[in-house]
């Protein structure tokens, strides 16, 4: 399983950083990706615009994302926003 751990302010000034290593566990054999959102105060549209991306990628190479330590309004923006799937 690929774990990223998302840092407490995640803005358009990391997102480069944030794609790079999204792209990173998309490539690689894990089938299970997790996203963790614990330490996150901050975050901006640009980086829902990179998690979206990466998500449709993963569904394409039926990876599965889960997210970790968001809060439930994230977590329901994400659903919003295509990027999480509500089963």
């Amino acid at each position: 399983m690929a774990a990223i751990v998302l840092p407490e302010d995640v803005s358009v000034k990391k997102v480069k950083a944030l794609h790079a290593e999204l792209l990173n566990a998309v490539d690689n054999d894990e089938n299970e990706m997790v996203i963790d959102f614990s330490a996150v105060k901050r975050a901006d549209l640009a980086v829902y615009q990179v998690l979206l991306a990466c998500a449709r990628e993963c569904r394409e190479k039926k990876k599965v994302v889960k997210i970790k330590g968001a809060s439930s309004t994230v977590k329901e923006q994400m659903k919003f926003c295509g990027i999480l799937r509500s089963n």
